[in-house]
């Protein structure tokens, strides 16, 4: 494999934690990132700029986009928590899920969550 194109990111200073999970939408114009003091942050990458807060319930383990980029999953030591963008500038939080989780996977269209803990692995969603 090789790469023809290289590309600069902006560093982003986050002093507060350290990062323990980032995922990317799908379009690629947003990440979320995620820190061991359970803050959850959405970056414009267009932009360089953050411009949503969110607090996890505890140390952020995973993090994931549904295919659409309208649903944020996020898996911490004390549960799997679901946001739903509004408009890309916000999010509300739309479910909450007692599993811990250390990965996070969405079926397609975003109709189930498959969380996983070690040896435990339940998916959410539609029946």
């Amino acid at each position: 494999m090789s790469c023809d194109r290289a590309y600069t990111v902006t560093s982003a200073k986050m002093p507060h934690a350290n990062v323990t999970a980032l995922a990317f939408s799908e379009n690629g114009y947003h990440m979320a990132t995620g820190t061991k003091d359970g803050e959850i942050k959405l970056w414009d990458l267009r932009k360089a700029t953050d411009f949503a807060t969110l607090t996890a319930a505890g140390p952020v383990e995973d993090l994931s986009f549904d295919h659409s980029g309208h649903y944020l999953a996020a898996g911490s030591v004390k549960g799997a928590d679901v946001y739903h963008f509004h408009g890309k500038t916000s999010l509300s939080e739309v479910a909450h899920f007692d599993a811990t989780g250390s990965a996070l996977a969405w079926l397609n269209d975003a109709t189930g969550l498959v969380v996983a803990d070690g040896a435990d692995v339940k998916t959410y969603g539609q029946a």
